[in-house]
């Protein structure tokens, strides 16, 4: 069920579509509403600033801003 840690754990290569399907395949909701929500959280913890948004998710500037 988990990844071969040891080839995997030092590098900061992204997972693959296999795995996060089966992390979050029992979740009342979908990644996309994870990563909303993750970047809501994000924009009350540090006091909105779009830039840094901007940075942290990858965003560009007119997502940033809604």
């Amino acid at each position: 069920m988990y990844a071969d840690t040891r080839s995997t754990a030092t590098t900061t290569t992204s997972v693959g579509t296999f795995w996060m399907d089966r992390l979050v395949k029992e979740l009342p909701v979908g990644v996309d509403r994870l990563r909303q929500d993750r970047i809501l959280e994000e924009a009350l913890a540090n006091g909105a600033d779009p830039l840094h948004l901007a940075h942290v998710f990858s965003l560009g500037a007119k997502a940033s801003l809604r």
